[in-house]
């Protein structure tokens, strides 16, 4: 019996996140992204899903905690990560026919 290789989990504290940039500026680190990386959504998943742009590659989980109680905008930011990773995951395998194997998990 073969065993399934582990991911690496990423952890990333939002507990102190105040506005949407602080996602951005604790999460591009983490994924090894490049200096030159845009601060947006689009950029963040097109780096994520598509590209061959950060030095972390799938597959992984970027679990990120305290989000209990962060500002509405930056809540909203994390939701669009959320979704739209899991968007991204269904549209790669349409395109690629396999599948991308990142996970975002949000938590209290």
């Amino acid at each position: 019996m073969q065993s399934e290789a582990v991911k690496p989990i990423f952890d990333i504290n939002a507990s102190s996140w105040k506005e949407r940039i602080d996602l951005y500026d604790a999460i591009l680190p983490v994924l090894g992204a490049p200096e030159w990386h845009g601060k947006n959504m689009n950029a963040l998943l097109e780096s994520i899903i598509w590209g061959e742009i950060n030095a972390i590659k799938p597959p992984y989980v970027m679990r990120i905690r305290g989000t209990a109680n962060l500002p509405a905008g930056v809540a909203e930011e994390l939701g669009w990560l959320k979704e739209g990773v899991e968007d991204g995951r269904e549209e790669f395998e349409v395109r690629k026919g396999h599948g991308i194997d990142v996970n975002v998990e949000l938590l209290p």
